[in-house]
């Protein structure tokens, strides 16, 4: 009878552990034994309604690994990553733009992600890394259970070139001119330029416009942030006004006698009224004016000299 009874509980004892006793593990000479109720689902967890196994009300039994969770996604039980950066620069040009080549032994296809520190320096787009800012920014790639980090080092576009349109300017005392440029590159980061003038009292510079002050020759030295410059030679002058003087040589006739001079008075309103008379032919007054003048006053002085004769 007590040998049935022991048979009866042995076999029990066996039943509970097939049922029951879901992992024993064997450490340094102890059993260590984790019971409790519930099958595992697709995902290699079960719930512990119970939480006798300690890790909350849910755990895993992946890989006959004891109770574990998951934390995060990750089952600690699984070899840790491995990613290698294939190829990618760590110093960057301004608005530059690059796709960073990388491989890892993930077991998961889901994890695999980038991310910037600074998104203001460096921002990310799957495995495209743009440089927006100066700075510098740590882009941490992660695997399913590893991750690497680069760090970029985002740099300005410097200036190397000040192209000038004319570097030698002719301009009047009085007058203003703009001058015209191009920096390059184009995609230079900071455009900003400094002008200034040798000599502000011959010529005056403002943001490329200059004003001639004074007769005299100056040196407008335009300057970049970076130190490129450029030098343009202006020369300021002043302008001279031609001018045409035309006069007609009085006619003397040096007359002595009240007779002659009535003459002459005479003669002289004949030309009045003969140049009034021109002036109103199809408003052309001066030539033919000037022309009758000289003509009517030689032939006068002729008729004069030939009496006295």
């Amino acid at each position: 009878m007590k040998f049935i009874k022991r048979a009866l509980f042995i076999g029990a004892m066996i039943l509970l552990f097939m049922f029951a006793l879901e992992v024993v593990e064997y450490e340094n000479g102890v059993f260590y034994v984790e019971a409790h109720s519930g099958k595992t689902d697709s995902s290699g967890g079960h719930k512990d309604n119970q939480n006798k196994s300690g890790l909350g009300d849910y755990h895993y039994h992946c890989g006959g690994n004891p109770a574990h969770l998951h934390t995060n996604g990750y089952c600690p039980y699984d070899p840790e990553d491995t990613i290698v950066i294939n190829s990618y620069r760590s110093s960057r040009m301004l608005g530059e733009s690059q796709e960073v080549s990388y491989s890892s032994t993930s077991v998961s296809s889901r994890y695999g992600t980038f991310s910037s520190d600074n998104e203001n320096v460096v921002s990310v787009s799957g495995n495209k890394l743009t440089a927006k800012g100066e700075g510098i920014a740590v882009i941490t790639i992660k695997s399913y259970n590893s991750q690497v980090q680069i760090t970029i080092d985002v740099k300005s576009v410097l200036v190397s070139n000040i192209r000038v349109s004319e570097d030698k300017i002719d301009l009047q005392v009085g007058k203003s001119k703009v001058i015209d440029f191009v920096i390059e590159p184009d995609n230079a980061t900071n455009k900003a330029l400094s002008w200034k003038s040798d000599n502000e009292d011959i010529v005056s510079v403002l943001d490329g416009k200059i004003v001639a002050l004074s007769e005299g020759i100056a040196n407008i030295v335009v300057t970049s942030t970076n130190g490129i410059e450029k030098m343009i030679l202006v020369k300021a002058y002043t302008a001279v006004t031609e001018k045409i003087e035309t006069s007609l040589s009085e006619i003397d006739l040096n007359i002595s006698e009240s007779g002659s001079e009535k003459t002459t008075n005479n003669s002289k309103d004949s030309i009045t009224e003969e140049s009034d008379e021109k002036s109103n032919i199809n408003g052309k007054p001066i030539a033919g004016f000037v022309l009758g003048s000289l003509i009517l006053g030689c032939f006068v002085k002729y008729k004069y000299n030939k009496k006295e004769s």
